[in-house]
């Protein structure tokens, strides 16, 4: 095998693997990331005759209630922002639940679409 070939293969395997790595990154990150939240959740509460909705949009802007504002995932956290003030929450996704915590508690979600 010359030099050309080897190096070819070389340059052949070392792009196969990093398509191969970013493929990998893609999929865990859209697990329980930024995908996971799209959609629309309603609030879990026992009996209760009104419900707080949240729906997620793509284009990174939320309903909240009939309230649009932007939102990411920073570090882990959603941060929501309207009118330049921002509010970082925990979260977390199980299922079709989504749970929302911060210094004031936690609220409990089901996915609806």
């Amino acid at each position: 095998m010359s030099n050309r070939q080897m190096v070819k293969g070389k340059a052949v395997f070392t792009v196969v693997t990093m398509l191969l790595l970013l493929g990998i990154m893609a999929a865990i990150t859209g697990c329980g990331g930024r995908s996971a939240l799209i959609g629309r959740w309603e609030e879990i509460k026992g009996g209760a005759s009104v419900v707080e909705t949240i729906e997620f949009f793509r284009d990174g802007t939320v309903d909240l209630d009939g309230l649009t504002v932007e939102w990411k995932i920073e570090k882990g956290k959603i941060a929501f922002s309207f009118l330049g003030i921002t509010q970082t929450v925990n979260y977390s996704i199980s299922g079709s639940t989504l749970t929302i915590s911060d210094d004031d508690g936690e609220t409990k979600y089901k996915k609806t679409k």
